[in-house]
């Protein structure tokens, strides 16, 4: 008769092999598919709000019952060029919460996006200072920011995720000097679809990488639309007019969000791309750039990130170090990745994986996958600087060693 495994290991030992074979499940069970997945971040709604001076009013609400929202946007559709008008947007309490006019659009550019707009529902009023009859201002769209992501998975070492709040007064283990890197990092949010089909609403993570004579900001290819797309139309002109860069997120006194301007480079191969970007308002505050390492990363070498799980505010993961090196994601001849242990989830796709220096060491872009016989991996992955570095060529980067 075999001797029961308790018998040996003790109540003890029998609670250490529980928790770990249910923390192996755990892992197995929320391992993604093979890909890269996005994690699906916001609700959005498609909208045909139209102001004029006859109308000049209107109310929308922002949130879903069971469904509270950070914060939301709009997007604001105008050709008018006047400047006698100015949209207000105000909160439920009838606070003012941004005013839009037609310097929103000095750029030639008919749509703008609103600043964030921490409200359930907005009332918008249509102001003018004399009669404007040909006036018509239009909100096409409005995105909410919920209190977290949905269907996330975790590519993490423990069934807690080990990452915090980059800023939090209270994780006292990241000194001032780390904060500072985070100033360089920001979350990507955009949609895709129609009424007709649907739309899917994502964020990512990614860095600037260049400030003059034009904002470069650096993230992952598969950030820019649906698993289900051909790779030409990923990063399409509707796509970069639906994206949104915010630097700071929320609970900050100081705005640093950017619109996508242009789509200025891509590698789906090496999962990178390049955005210009441009400042919401004249108030954000200077955007500023990282380094990227000439020297690739060698094995066992501390590692941080800092990066946008499930879409939360800026986080860190910390305590990590670098693997082995790895295959291309899609060209399995060339050797581009490395693995490494800093905990990841979908939205930290395009962060910046940081040496002990703040150096960008490696672009985050594969979390944990199903191999091909079924099983997770348990590996992260990133593109590394020195595959980057051709990629990267013909910007105005600056590097270190």
């Amino acid at each position: 008769m075999p001797v029961r495994p308790y018998k040996i290991l003790g109540l003890a030992g029998l609670g250490l092999v529980i928790s770990t074979l249910v923390a192996t499940l755990a892992l197995a069970a929320e391992c993604p598919p093979s890909g890269a997945p996005l994690t699906e971040f916001g609700i959005h709604y498609l909208l045909d709000k139209t102001l004029t001076s006859k109308e000049p009013g209107t109310v929308i609400p922002l949130s879903k019952p069971g469904a509270p929202v950070r914060y939301a946007r709009l997007l604001v559709v105008s050709s008018d060029i006047n400047t006698g008008w100015r949209l207000v947007i105000r909160n439920q309490q009838r606070k003012p919460l941004q005013v839009i006019d037609s310097k929103n659009f000095s750029d030639g550019s008919k749509t703008t996006w609103s600043n964030r707009l921490p409200a359930s529902m907005v009332e918008l009023s249509l102001e003018f200072d004399k009669p404007l009859p040909e006036l018509i201002v239009k909100v096409v769209a409005a995105t909410a920011m919920p209190e977290k992501a949905e269907h996330p998975y975790y590519s993490t070492k423990h069934p807690i995720a080990d990452w915090k709040d980059l800023y939090a007064s209270e994780f006292v283990e990241v000194s001032p000097e780390v904060r500072y890197w985070g100033d360089s990092v920001g979350m990507l949010t955009s949609f895709a679809g129609s009424s007709l089909t649907g739309v899917a609403t994502w964020c990512c993570s990614g860095s600037i990488i260049a400030t003059t004579p034009r904002i470069l900001f650096l993230t992952n290819f598969h950030c820019g639309g649906l698993k289900s797309w051909q790779d030409n139309e990923f990063w399409n002109a509707d796509v970069c007019a639906n994206t949104v860069v915010d630097m700071s997120w929320d609970g900050d006194d100081v705005s640093m969000e950017y619109a996508c301007k242009e789509v200025v480079k891509v590698d789906p191969i090496l999962d990178a791309a390049v955005l210009e970007l441009a400042p919401l308002t004249s108030s954000s505050m200077p955007a500023k750039s990282i380094k990227i390492r000439i020297k690739p990363g060698e094995a066992g070498e501390s590692l941080k990130i800092i990066h946008h799980p499930q879409c939360l505010s800026k986080q860190i993961s910390q305590g990590c170090n670098v693997g082995q090196p790895m295959a291309n994601w899609k060209d399995g001849r060339k050797i581009t990745d490395f693995a490494h242990t800093c905990d990841s989830e979908g939205g930290s796709s395009g962060a910046p994986v940081f040496d002990s220096s703040g150096n960008l060491v490696g672009l985050h872009h594969l979390g944990f996958e199903l191999d091909s016989g079924g099983h997770c991996d348990q590996l992260n992955k990133a593109v590394s600087s020195e595959s980057l570095l051709d990629f990267l060529k013909n910007f105005p980067i600056e590097t270190a060693n």
